[in-house]
Order: structure tokens, then sequence, then C-alpha cells
């Protein structure tokens, strides 16, 4: 046959054929010579047949008798042998063609090659599979951020994609056991410890395809299990952007030459999307315990700071109550001193206050106690507990304030805090005799109050984080202006707190500064004419009438000079250390009031309060005096039965008063 026309036939694999009624071939067909290689004999008749695969032989012989016998169309798909003796896969076509009368004169078909298109087909089929695994995996990625969980997905989608009857997965090299993931889990028992075979894909980062691990010299040393065998084998890394093996990926198959390179190829793509999943894993957990450790960090600060606050209130309150009994006692000789030990005193009580607040703050526990406000009664406040700065440091204040309409919404004592502090701030950065302004006045929706001095002045680098905590401006080694570096930060969390902000401004070092603070202004009206005004001038103390207390505080020097006091202004004071000592007092000692610290050895103030609650016969009223003054330790003493709650250092005015209080009725029995 001429060699042009077989190969012209061969390029377009169709073949067309002709066959009597009978389904015989009774004419040379070139056309499925040239492709088969059968000689024109051989495929006269049905020797047609015998070009066939034998195992579809029978099928195809079959399915031609059918055909011819019910005169229906022929179609059918086989392997058929090609003249280089390789098979194809092809699809015949067959129709039957009639005479005029409706007799069967003869069959025409065609025979096409499929393989090529089957080939392509399974290529997109595959490509498809591959890309849908790569969605799936890049979607559970995003969730997932568990190496081990992360590495046993890919595990799992590898050996689903390659067909593989056995997986496994390595995350942290060869000192790590295989993770088994499909297969019997004694497949790769063989490969658990360090072996040429499993090491080389962690230490030369090299991929390892094997058709037979029985014979190939790189298996060396491998015994697969008898009832797991193992013949091929795929190994690939999974490899970071920076080189580092993070792990591998194993694969098996007890056939020989399983895996092919196309299944190296897919493997090697979900690999490369591991080592991204891994990597960002690995930067969440470094982030995750940064983060815990800084929260452990601020955790043991604000217990710190609580904790300081609170142990730094207990020697202050002896102090407070020495100085009151000595100016109860005083002489003209010692007022200078007393003045000086006053005010000393009281600067250490606003730093334990501004200690416990910043505590407060950042655990979240701080809670306003908002009301309408002419902005007047703050700043009046504000200067009340801020003057003594001034008299001391002979400063000239000027208030420019309107005494009405600048009505804003807030915490009368923690807007006076804050302007305090803002005074306070500014007095002690202002050399003496300096000049200091507070004022005021509408800008916008907004109420602006402004305090401006002629002080030292900040430098430009320090005003982005003058607010910050600990954050103080240039001071002189014997830091005599005093401060933690806490006032600030005080002013803009709680102006934060009541919806404003705080702002700073300085031409500089030796310029003067400006501090302000803006806060939502309310609608004018809101607050009647005559708003509230706190009055000024010292407290003079009334007249009690006596009454038998009991104090009970382990501080025994805080005990004993409260109960000065007490005694100074005639009431009948006995005093216990703690909750034993307490209960064996009051049996010869029927109090009247009893005033309890919460944090006695033995049993606490709770329990005590409880005990007493407990006696039969009149019952003493309870008052707590205390280091803890959050609203919870508040709640607490009001469901112990504590009638007040007063925290160290006490105001000794405020404590008389409530102990002499008339409207208070002794109870009887508490239930």
């Amino acid at each position: 046959m001429d060699g042009r026309y077989r190969s012209l036939v061969l390029a377009t694999t169709q073949v067309v054929w002709t066959t009597d009624a009978a389904g015989q071939v009774v004419e040379d067909l070139p056309s499925w010579r040239a492709l088969t290689g059968q000689t024109a004999e051989e495929l006269l008749g049905t020797g047609w047949l015998d070009a066939i695969h034998p195992d579809d032989r029978d099928r195809a012989t079959q399915a031609w008798r059918r055909a011819v016998d019910s005169r229906q169309l022929y179609e059918l798909e086989y392997r058929l042998r090609r003249a280089d003796g390789s098979y194809r896969v092809c699809i015949a076509r067959g129709v039957p063609v009639l005479n005029g009368d409706g007799s069967l004169r003869e069959w025409v078909g065609t025979v096409n090659d499929l393989t090529d298109r089957r080939a392509a087909e399974e290529q997109l089929r595959l490509e498809s599979r591959v890309n849908e695994t790569l969605h799936r995996l890049g979607t559970a990625f995003n969730r997932e951020l568990d190496s081990e969980r992360l590495v046993q997905l890919v595990a799992d989608e590898a050996t689903a994609l390659t067909g593989a009857t056995v997986g496994a997965y390595c995350v942290s090299g060869v000192d790590t056991p295989l993770a088994v993931t499909g297969g019997p889990r004694q497949a790769f028992a063989g490969l658990q410890q360090e072996t040429p075979l499993f090491g080389v894909t962690f230490r030369g980062a090299a991929i390892v395809r094997i058709d037979d691990l029985r014979t190939d010299a790189r298996a060396a040393g491998f015994q697969p299990a008898p009832d797991a065998p193992l013949v091929s084998y795929l190994a690939v890394p999974i490899v970071a952007r920076s080189g580092e093996v993070l792990g591998g990926l194993f694969l098996g198959h007890p056939a020989p030459g399983w895996f092919v390179e196309q299944h190296e190829r897919m493997i090697v793509g979900v690999a490369s999307q591991a080592a991204i999943a891994l990597e960002n894993a690995r930067l969440y957990e470094q982030l995750r315990q940064s983060e815990e450790k800084a929260h452990k960090a601020d955790r043991r600060k604000d217990e710190f700071l609580a904790m300081l606050g609170h142990e730094l209130r207990n020697p202050l309150a002896p102090i407070v109550t020495a100085l009151q009994v000595l100016k109860l006692r005083r002489e003209g000789a010692l007022e200078e001193e007393l003045k000086v030990i006053e005010r000393q005193v009281q600067h250490l009580v606003s730093l334990v206050d501004d200690l416990l607040d910043i505590s407060r703050i950042t655990r979240g526990k701080l809670e306003l106690k908002n009301e309408p406000l002419e902005l007047s009664t703050v700043a009046a406040r504000a200067i009340e507990m801020a003057s003594p700065l001034f008299e001391q440091r002979s400063h000239r204040l000027t208030v420019d304030v309107p005494r009405h309409g600048l009505p804003v919404e807030g915490d009368l004592v923690r807007l006076s805090q804050v302007v305090a502090n803002l005074l306070t701030n500014a007095a002690k950065y202002t050399d003496p005799q300096g000049h200091i302004q507070l004022s005021a006045a509408h800008e916008g929706d907004e109420v602006v109050l402004t305090v401006a001095d002629n002080g030292m002045g900040i430098a430009p680098d320090m005003l982005a984080s003058i607010f910050d905590l600990f954050v103080q401006g240039g001071r002189a080694l014997d830091r005599a202006e005093g401060g933690l570096g806490i006032g600030l930060t005080l002013v803009k969390t709680l102006t934060n707190l009541h919806r404003g902000r705080a702002t700073a401004h300085s031409d500089g070092p030796g310029r003067g500064s400006r501090f302000a603070i803006h806060l939502p202004a309310l609608p004018m009206g809101t607050l009647e004419v005559g708003g509230r005004i706190p009055a000024n001038g010292p407290r003079k103390r009334a007249m009690v009438r006596r009454l038998r207390v009991l104090l009970v505080d382990d501080n025994l020097d805080a005990a004993e000079m409260l109960g000065e006091i007490l005694r100074e202004v005639g009431h009948d004071v006995a005093v216990a250390s703690d909750g034993p000592e307490a209960l064996r007092v009051l049996d010869g000692f029927p109090a009247e009031v009893a005033v309890l610290d919460i944090g006695l050895p033995v049993m606490d103030g709770y329990e005590l309060a409880r005990k007493i609650a407990g006696r039969s016969g009149p019952l003493p009223r309870l008052i707590a005096l205390t280091g803890y003054g959050q609203d919870q330790d508040r709640a607490r003493s009001e469901t112990a039965g504590f009638e007040r709650h007063f925290v160290k250092p006490v105001d000794v005015d405020e404590l008389l008063a409530a102990i002499s209080d008339p409207r208070r009725a002794t109870p009887t029995r508490r239930s």
C-alpha cells in the first residue's frame, strides 16, 4: 500500500467501512488495513473482529450481531489494534442502507480514534480536580491555623488526588515520626527512623518518586510491613519561601509505577500551598504568644498598681488620723508644721488615688455617675482642690469661666479631677509667682476649658506623647515637682470617657503650655440658672451625741489614732485587731456602732459582719473602713449589712457625721 495513503489515514484517525446485508466484509477496505495493519484476506467476512482487543472482542461480536439481526443503528467503543501493535480506544458507528422496496442492501459505517480526545478529556478532568482541591485547601487554610491539622488536611487531599492507598505527613523534620493519614498505619513502618529514603526529603528538599521500592537503590534499608506492602513511592517536601523545609508529604501504592510525572506536579502544587499556610500558621502562633505575653504583663501591671494603691492606703490612714488629732490639740507653735505635714500627706493621698484610678480604668472597672452640670461647678471644685499648691508656690490664678451658660453632661467628681489635674500640672511646671489662667467658652457644639501657664513649656518631641502613661516633661534632679506621670493620662482617659478629647500645645521650652479639654455641649436651658456651686471654706465639726464605738483594724496605729479623735469628740471607744478579738470585746462592750476594716486576718470584715449579725440582743450599726474602694467592694459591703463604706484614708468629718447620724436606728437583729 502507498505509504502516503497510510500516513493520511493515520493522521485523520477515521476509517470508513462497508459490509453486505449479512454483516460480512466482501471487498477491500484500504483505510481499515492502513489503520490496523490487517491484509485484505484477514479482514474479509468477520475477520476484522480479530483486530479488536481480545478483552473487548466478545462484546463487540455480540453487539454487531444484534445490530444486524435487528437492523438497528450500531455504536460501540472498543480497543482496536493499530499497525504498530499498540491499542487505541475507538468508537465504531454503522447504519443500515435499504433498497427502494425496503429490503436491506448493505451497512456503511466509520471508526474514529478516541484515544487522544479521551486523554485530553481526562487531563481536563484531572486539572479540574486539582483546581477544585487547591481552591478547597485555600478556603480551609483561611480558617485553619493549626499546623498539625493543616498538614493532615493536605495529606488527605493529596492521597485522594493521586489515588494513593496510603498517605503520611511530617511537619518538623526527621526526628518526628510520620503521621499516617490514610491506609494501614503500619504501611510506612520502615520510615519511622532516619533512613536515606525518608531523610533526603528534609535534608536536600528533593522530590523522590520511585516506581518499585523493592528494586530501587534509593530505598536501601526500607522494609515495608508484610501486611501493608508498598511498591510505588512519592515524597514531596513542604518548603518555605526562605528555603526552610517545613515538612513533607509521603504517598504510597502497592502497584509498581503508580505515580507518574503528572502526580508529581500536582503534589508539588499542593505542597506549595501548604507551605504558605504553615508559614501563616507559624506567624499567627508567634503573634498569639506575643499578645498573650503582653496581656499577662498588662494584667500583672494592673494587679500591681491596684495592690500598691491598697497597701499605700493602709499606712496613710493612721498618718491622716494622727494629723487630725494634732490639729485638735494643736498649739500656735505647731501651726506651720501642721500645714507642711497636711500638704505633703494630701499630695501622697493624691498620688495613691491616681494609681488606683489608672488601675480601675485599665481594667474597665471605672464607672461614671453622669448628670447635667454647669462647667463653672466643675471649675470651682477643681480650684478648691488645687489651691493649696497655688498658695505654696505663690502663683497668680486668673479665672474666666462664666457662672452660667456652659452646660455639659458628666461625673462631677471625675470632671473636677480632670481640671484639678490640669491646674496642679500647670502649678508644678511653673516657677513660683508665675501666672496660670483658667478659662472656658463655647466653640461650635463643644464646651472647651483651657488651662494656660507661662511655665517651662514642652519640647516639640514630647507633645505627641505627653498624655501617655508615666510620661513626664523635663525636670530637675531633685524632682521637686513630684508626680508619677499619671495625671495627664487620667486627664485624657477621663475626658474620652465623657465623649470628649484632650489637647496640648506649647511654643517650646520656656514658653509656657496650654492644655484644653473639649466636651460635648448640652442644649442651652438644660440647667436652671443658679446651678450647683460647691460651698467653699472650712467645715466645722458639729456637736455629737455620745455613742459606744468599736474600731476593728489590724493596723493598730490607724485604729488608735482614729480612736483618739472619736474620744476627743466625746465617744466611748474600744479597739480590736481582728475578728475573734472583736467578738470578745462585744461581750463586755455593747457597741452601738462598729467601724470594721475589711482586710482583716483570721476572718475578713464580711465574715465578722455576719458573725455580729448572728448575735442576740441589740446589734451595732456597721460601717466599713477599708482600702478596697471599687464598685463591687461597695456592693459587697452593702450586701453584708454595712450602712456606709469609707475608703482609707478617710475624711474624718464625714466618718464622724456617719457615726453620729441620728437618722440611723440601732437594729435589733439581722436575718
